[in-house]
């Protein structure tokens, strides 16, 4: 089979196993204090806005599946939610992977 069908395998198999490695070490590390988290995010980027360009009508469709209508903000929508899961706030919160994503993540 050509490289490209495995690509969403590949990805879905990195992206489960730092899922795992995140409870883990949120298991492992917590009676030190220490938390573990991973953010899924999903914001604009130059490569993903020079594919929309040259891609409209796919970037419509794309746009389309993603529940909050858009893509996000890279500061907005997950350089603060980010910064926010590094404060005292956000102290109790460990193990977990958080997709900032619009809701477009299928964790399934």
């Amino acid at each position: 089979m050509p490289l490209d069908e495995y690509s969403d395998a590949a990805f879905r198999t990195a992206r489960e196993a730092i899922r795992s490695l995140t409870r883990a070490a949120a298991c492992e590390r917590g009676p030190d204090g220490i938390r573990a988290l991973a953010v899924a995010p999903h914001a604009h980027s130059p490569g993903l806005d020079r594919w929309m360009r040259h891609n409209p009508e796919e970037g419509e469709q794309f746009i389309a599946g993603i529940p909050a209508g858009r893509v996000g903000d890279p500061v907005a929508d997950i350089g603060r939610p980010v910064a926010w899961l590094c404060t005292a706030e956000a102290s109790y919160l460990t193990g977990v992977t958080i997709p900032l994503d619009g809701g477009q993540s299928r964790w399934g």
